[in-house]
């Protein structure tokens, strides 16, 4: 049978209406919508949906339920610090890396990327803080200092706006109010703040066109924007889970945060406990997990190379799931490609491919490479998918020795 599913595109402000079957996956759904975005398959695998705020497992059937599906980047490439070396992303997929904008983006216009209200209470350290651990801890330098980084990031969305002509500079320059986050500053500040902006942001982004405007293209501003996203606010890119944690019989209240990864770093999935002084304690690295076992739909036990195993409780199934499938998938993306780091989250299209022994979205080089391993012996053979078309499949064959 048959449903519509109403899909939220974030490279776009038109809502999207789909009509597949309700058998249909999260996983098989994921082809569809990065063909329509023209996202390739090699950066198909850092995408996910979202529904009302939880991550819906790859495994998750299309279902009548209302709510639309929001396609997001979950899995983030690790990326160099130096805002001169182009993004891992943006080479790898030009339409990923664009769609990849327009979704952190759409999320700094919202007040999403930093929230300064909710961080200046005393427990948002235990969210999302915003100022890096040893930073002043006064009201004043952090309004200073987030205001200066305000320009930084709004500056660069003006200039991005003149240089995709989505509107003109006069308008730009008429407008700074719109290219402030929402909900970020109360009343006064927010009047101090475009205060500030109208009397530096019109030479800034001056600097900025006169820059990257002969160049035709807003892809190195759009990249500077990104790494100074994560400069000035690297938990927006981290994800939390409330879990208890079991101790030798004694249980303790903590939160699971899974860092992505970054230049000189891999993905970490660290615990913080609550106390007189919150502590922080690294659980393991991507690479140093093995086995993620489920004992009950909110209990896991996390097996690591070296260590006893950790076991964990969070608070619903969906923060589960969400929590393996972000850490299965992370894995996927930077360990083995094939390998699921616990067997009771499926990958339907990884399961369909494995057993139809056909390889993933490898480059010709890879797949010889790999034959040549049998030298290239008659009867070999190798079938992958394409790189750059989610519904072709090459075969290569050896109808002769050598």
């Amino acid at each position: 049978m048959a449903s519509d599913v109403t899909l939220e595109l974030l490279d776009r402000e038109e809502v999207m209406t789909v009509e597949c079957e309700q058998d249909l996956t999260m996983d098989q759904l994921l082809v569809t919508m990065a063909d329509i975005c023209h996202i390739s398959p090699v950066a198909r695998g850092l995408f996910a949906f979202k529904q009302a705020g939880r991550w819906l497992p790859p495994s998750h059937t299309v279902s009548a339920e209302t709510g639309a599906l929001q396609l997001r980047l979950r899995y983030k490439m690790p990326d160099w610090r130096s805002r001169d070396r182009a993004s891992n992303l943006k080479n790898v997929d030009p339409k990923a890396f664009q769609y990849f904008y327009s979704q952190v983006r759409k999320d700094f216009d919202c007040g999403l990327v930093c929230n300064k209200k909710v961080a200046g209470e005393k427990d948002q350290k235990w969210w999302v803080p915003i100022i890096q651990p040893g930073a002043r801890d006064k009201r004043e330098d952090r309004l200073i200092e987030l205001n200066v980084n305000m320009l930084e990031l709004v500056g660069r969305n003006m200039a991005i706006d003149v240089m995709d002509e989505v509107i003109d500079k006069k308008e730009v320059l008429k407008n700074v109010k719109s290219y402030i986050p929402k909900d970020l500053y109360s009343g006064l500040e927010k009047m101090m703040l475009v205060k500030m902006l109208q009397a530096n942001v019109e030479g800034y982004v001056d600097k900025l066109l006169k820059a990257y405007q002969p160049t035709m293209s807003s892809m190195q501003i759009k990249d500077e924007f990104l790494k100074l996203t994560e400069k000035f606010f690297p938990t927006y890119f981290c994800e939390s889970f409330s879990a208890q944690y079991d101790e030798g019989g004694r249980v303790l209240e903590v939160r699971l945060v899974v860092s992505p990864p970054s230049e000189d770093k891999q993905v970490t999935l660290t615990m913080v406990s609550r106390g007189e002084v919150d502590k922080t304690t690294t659980v393991a690295t991507i690479d140093q997990i093995c086995n993620i076992a489920v004992h009950d739909p909110t209990s896991i036990e996390i097996s690591r190379k070296n260590g006893v195993p950790l076991y964990f409780r969070l608070m619903s199934d969906s923060d589960t799931t969400s929590l393996l499938a972000l850490l299965c998938g992370y894995y996927r993306v930077a360990e083995k490609w094939t390998f699921s780091l616990c067997t009771e989250l499926k990958f339907p299209v990884l399961e369909l491919l494995l057993a139809s022994k056909v390889h993933g979205p490898v480059t010709r080089a890879f797949a010889e490479e790999k034959l040549k391993k049998t030298n290239f012996k008659k009867g070999s053979f190798l079938v992958r998918q394409c790189t750059s078309d989610h519904h072709k499949l090459y075969l290569h064959f050896c109808s002769r020795d050598g």
